[in-house]
């Protein structure tokens, strides 16, 4: 019997797609920390943005 709160769905919100979000955007925010930080410019002026 499956518990409620357990998802073995392999498409749309489950709890492994989730962590992988998270950490693909944990990921993301520190890349463009580095970023900013190596070209000490905003990310928004180096995408052009922002003037």
């Amino acid at each position: 019997m499956k518990s409620k709160t357990q998802n073995n769905s392999r498409i749309g919100f489950n709890t492994n797609s989730e962590k992988l979000n998270g950490r693909i955007a944990m990921l993301a925010f520190i890349i463009i920390i580095i970023i900013e930080v190596t070209k000490n410019q905003s990310i928004l002026k180096i995408l052009n943005v922002i003037e």
